[in-house]
């Protein structure tokens, strides 16, 4: 059995930092104290993970969210820079991808709709009893 080959985004992710910042290669890499072939390796996609400094550097240089870098569930574009409220961006959107994937696999299951057009002409007391009753037996599974 082979595992599946996950692909790493650092380094299109520093290549895209680099380009919104509009600095050549060579500005970047002293920045970055890196030379010239390092910065390439690390552009070209053939370093899967940065030093701890090289990191640190592109945080502190180009403002970018050290998150934004190391995770790769985190698309290339748009470029995340560090702040508390980019974070909050990021999150809130994922978690909206979730529900929506959630939504989409509940939409193919047979009788789905009409549960939910059952449930909705239910006053709101009750909805939250059922909400409340189906979280008590999905815990109980669980366990």
């Amino acid at each position: 059995m082979t595992a599946k080959k996950s692909e790493t985004l650092f380094g299109n992710k520093v290549k895209a930092i680099l380009d919104r910042s509009g600095e050549v290669r060579t500005e970047s890499a002293r920045k970055l104290r890196l030379g010239i072939n390092g910065l390439k390796s690390i552009v070209q996609g053939n370093v899967k993970e940065s030093s701890y400094a090289v990191l640190l550097r592109l945080a502190e240089q180009y403002e970018a969210d050290l998150f934004y870098l190391i995770d790769d569930t985190i698309p290339v574009l748009p470029v995340l820079y560090s702040s508390p409220q980019n974070r909050e961006t990021f999150e809130i959107n994922s978690e909206l991808e979730n529900e929506k994937k959630l939504l989409a696999e509940l939409k193919g299951k047979k009788g789905f709709s009409e549960a939910m057009e059952g449930f909705l002409s239910l006053n709101p007391n009750t909805q939250r009893a059922l909400i409340g009753l189906i979280r008590a037996i999905s815990e109980s599974d669980q366990k």
